[in-house]
């Protein structure tokens, strides 16, 4: 459908008005961007939503193409197969395509001749791409069973002379040539599950003989998980700094331990930075965050910790609190900022002594880090508002604060960094 309505919209100035009869030229142009506001994810199934705005009047098509166009997000074959559809019949469209996301395509489509995948790859990969993310199905892709044209435009997309300010590959095995050959325009790196091929011979972590001249990357935020090679691969270069701008790290996943690795690569080569974000979904183990290591003996001033709650008492919040108590030397922690969420599969009741759990350990966790081995803290945030509590849940809740402080008593030790509960 989507396609047929692109067919058939009108294109040349003698089917389009010259403008809108009415309103101002802007204040037409403000309640388009109300209107692509509220069309939905940015997919090629947006396009009909708006195809009635765009057929008003000339002005109304050249302002909307750019936006529309701009990010193409393919969820399944037939997302891919329109897009390749719209794209390969009007050429002059691609001028204006710079994100483009493929979502676990089936296998068929990264190693059968002429599929989709490569068309739409190759036919991209000429143009100006400055966000590139592909999540490979569940069973692993490796480099070498991909088509030689698909290998090549990938190579291109993400090499020198490229405009690519974010790249994400997820879940695959992936050329060393790729990962040397990466711009330095990127900024934004995501290699979760990504790994490199099998080498008899490789040390993990040791620096080759004769390392790999490249320039500097310009990564300022990096996702990993189970990356330890390419992580260790990306340092192993003639630079002493591998990341000169790199300033935050990414755990997207519920085990923290597993990464530990590739976190101390990034920090003797990246000495700028100061933010980790971990999260941790639904159905991972939480391992216990060495809260000690990240605080004392890494650079890290700025700690983000989002979580799932179910039906289930939640460990990590006692975590914290825990590897809290253990800090004895001087941190740099300034800023920690705790997200408590409700799955997405839950009812609309929710388990409300578990959220009132919640709030008691987080007024433990306030007290260790009022001790003197945080210096520098500068605020604490409890976001509680995706748990979606009733009104009258808040309320409670806020008053079981108010007197729990007030019976320990206000004095200028407790008001000694910013403590905000968002409900």
């Amino acid at each position: 459908m989507a396609v047929e309505s692109i067919l058939n919209r009108p294109r040349s100035r003698s089917t389009l008005k010259a403008q809108a009869p009415t309103l101002p030229l802007e204040l037409q142009f403000l309640i388009l961007d109300v209107v692509v506001g509220e069309a939905g994810s940015p997919t090629i199934q947006r396009e009909p939503t708006l195809q009635a705005c765009m057929s008003v009047c000339r002005p109304f098509y050249d302002y909307l193409t750019p936006i529309v166009y701009k990010r193409i997000v393919c969820y399944s074959s037939t997302h891919t197969k329109e897009a390749h559809g719209f794209l390969s019949r009007s050429p002059h469209l691609l001028k204006h395509v710079r994100e483009l996301s493929l979502r676990k395509a089936k296998e068929s489509s990264w190693m059968d001749k002429g599929s989709l995948v490569e068309n739409l790859l190759i036919l991209l990969s000429e143009n100006a791409l400055e966000d590139l993310s592909i999540t490979f199905t569940d069973r692993r892709v490796v480099w070498m069973e991909l088509r030689d044209n698909i290998r090549t435009a990938l190579l291109k997309a993400t090499g020198p002379g490229s405009r690519l300010h974010t790249l994400s590959l997820v879940n695959a095995e992936i050329s060393r040539n790729l990962f040397d050959g990466l711009s330095s325009e990127i900024r934004v790196l995501d290699i979760r599950g990504t790994t490199l091929p099998f080498q008899r011979h490789h040390n993990f972590g040791k620096v080759p003989m004769s390392p790999i001249p490249r320039p500097q990357l310009k990564v300022e935020r990096i996702a990993l998980f189970h990356s330890r090679d390419v992580v260790a691969h990306l340092c192993n270069r003639e630079l002493d700094i591998a990341f000169p701008e790199l300033k935050t790290i990414d755990l997207p996943s519920g085990y923290p331990a597993l990464s530990a690795d590739s976190i101390e690569h990034l920090i003797r080569h990246a000495p700028n930075l100061e933010r980790l974000r971990v999260s941790v979904n639904k159905g991972g183990i939480w391992r216990p965050l060495d809260f000690n290591w990240l605080t004392c003996k890494g650079p890290f001033k700025h700690l983000e910790i989002d979580h799932n709650l179910t039906g289930l008492a939640s460990t990590v919040l006692p975590s914290l609190v825990h590897s809290a108590e253990a800090v004895v030397s001087p941190s740099k922690l300034e800023t920690v900022r705790v997200v408590a969420k409700r799955s997405a599969d839950q009812d609309g009741t929710f388990d409300f002594p578990l959220a009132l759990s919640q709030w008691v350990v987080s007024l433990d966790l306030r007290e260790e880090l009022r001790r003197p081995c945080f210096p520098n803290m500068e605020s604490i945030v409890f976001d509680f508002r995706e748990l979606r509590l009733p009104p009258f849940g808040a309320q409670v809740l806020r008053k079981w604060v108010a007197g729990r402080e007030a019976a320990r008593g206000s004095t200028e030790e407790l008001t000694k960094f910013r403590v905000e509960y968002l409900l």
